[in-house]
Formats: structure tokens, sequence, C-alpha cells
């Protein structure tokens, strides 16, 4: 079976694996107070989309990934 592979920064992902929320902020060195500055969402509302809490709204997805410097459709909304 063959794999592919993405790369989002310094860390690799199988591409049958979306990377999460969580992943990419790790990936991109922000800390949540950050990401959170940046973007727009509050701090709170990033925590709990990285707990599987919250389901985000379409306009949160894309201010975070235009953060996170990735189609929205590539994020991975569960699991962390």
């Amino acid at each position: 079976m063959l794999f592919s592979i993405v790369k989002y920064s310094r860390i690799w992902y199988n591409i049958n694996d979306m990377p999460t929320v969580k992943e990419l902020r790790l990936a991109k060195l922000l800390s949540q107070a950050r990401l959170a500055k940046l973007s727009g969402v509050s701090r709170t509302t990033i925590v709990a989309i990285e707990n599987d809490q919250h389901k985000p709204q379409l306009l949160t997805i894309h201010k975070l990934a235009k953060v996170l410097e990735v189609d929205p459709k590539k994020i991975e909304l569960g699991n962390g």
C-alpha cells in the first residue's frame, strides 16, 4: 500500500490523517494565546476546538487556517 506524505512546517503527516488544529499550531510553534491573537479567535474557543468540545463555524475555521497557512479543508476538527 502506498502512503502519501505531506509536510506542514516541520512535521510530516500521512495524507490520510489530516492534521488537527493543535498539531498545526504546535508545528508553527504557536501558543494558544498567540494563535488567538493572530486569528481573532478567542483562546477559550481554540481550547474547546482542540479538546473536541466545540464544533467551529466556517468563519472560525477560515481564520485559523489563514494563520496556520493551510487550506481550511485540510484541517481535522476532531481529536485534538
